[in-house]
């Protein structure tokens, strides 16, 4: 579970039970669930709203970790909390990872502070969540998982085992880099790098050229997902700012292209490009072939049973293919 060359900070899989957790408002159980509630994801033991059952539609929930003193850090180093959960919530009943952060001067502990969006539906199974903590380096906190009931209908809830905070994470090499207008107003054009984090998200850091300040992360994909290349795409919002394209392959193989304003990290589409007899090699970005004054986006791949590599025009907007030209072996 531990990421390569994390210096594990804090961990525990509730086998010792509470063992300096706490909860608020009673609801959350630590000790060995029991059917209808899952089996622990490791050992016998992990917290849950309830462990033999349904959690009651009456009272929100907290529970709570110990305090912990995060690491400091420095350039690219990072801070994760990570863990496995299990979770079935009744419509408009939801889950929500929150933070605390204490005053070093007073003691006095912060309100609680949503870290994570809100946890609902019903998950396939366990799963694992990773959250970046690095804005809180350096800092002592307490994490909370916030249960919250607003329907009035029961479910089984949600379960949380093998919790482990990392810390001085470095981060994973870059994979591409692709350049940009100026973006902060300095008259400097920008750099932009993409590399995937160790928890397994591709991102995109934007640098100013001149002062290496940071200007945006832009997170894209998932950890299903593999990147491979970057590429600028003239602006075609008409926000006036350009768009990033990265190619990636999802987990069934696709060569998919997403595109993000450079802005704005909002996603904006998703491109499917070749299946997975193809392997992706490279994207760029091309001026307007169709008439219709929107760019175009061009996707170099090998066709993995003879080799042939082949090159797919589509439209950056419409998605339409406007040409594929193929690039014999030999």
């Amino acid at each position: 579970m531990t990421p390569a060359g994390a210096q594990v900070v804090y961990e525990y899989g509730f086998e010792s039970e509470w063992s300096g957790w706490s909860a608020d408002q009673g609801i959350w159980d630590v000790g060995q669930p029991t059917p209808p509630s899952p089996v622990a994801h490791g050992g016998s033991r992990c917290a849950g709203t309830v462990l033999d059952g349904n959690y009651p539609m009456t009272n929100p929930s907290r529970l709570i970790s110990p305090s912990v003193r995060l690491p400091n850090v420095s350039g690219d180093e990072e801070v994760h909390l990570r863990f496995w959960q299990w979770f079935s919530y009744t419509p408009n009943d939801a889950g929500y990872v929150q933070i605390s952060v204490q005053d070093d001067t007073t003691g006095a502990w912060s309100d609680w502070a949503n870290i994570s969006n809100a946890i609902w539906g019903t998950s396939a199974g366990w799963s694992l969540m990773d959250l970046d903590l690095t804005a809180y380096a350096g800092k002592e906190i307490r994490i909370g998982f916030w249960h919250t009931v607003v329907y009035a209908y029961e479910n089984l809830g949600w379960y949380i085992d093998d919790i482990q905070i990392t810390g001085v994470v470095p981060s994973a090499p870059y994979i591409d880099v692709t350049s940009l207008p100026d973006l902060n107003g300095n008259g400097s054009p920008e750099i932009a790098g993409l590399r995937v984090k160790l928890s397994g998200i591709p991102q995109v850091i934007i640098k100013d050229n001149t002062t290496e300040v940071t200007i945006r992360k832009i997170k894209f994909f998932g950890p299903t997902y593999t990147p491979k290349a970057l590429t600028t795409v003239p602006d075609v919002n008409s926000n006036g700012i350009p768009e990033l394209a990265v190619l990636g392959v999802d987990k069934e193989g696709n060569v998919i292209v997403q595109r993000r304003d450079a802005s704005n990290p909002q996603l904006e589409m998703n491109i499917t490009f070749f299946d997975s007899n193809f392997r992706p090699e490279g994207i760029t970005s091309m001026q307007d072939i169709d008439g219709n004054g929107i760019p175009e986006i061009a996707v170099l791949a090998i066709r993995k049973s003879d080799g042939v590599a082949q090159v797919r025009i589509r439209d950056a907007v419409t998605r339409v293919l406007l040409k594929s030209i193929n690039y014999p072996r030999n």
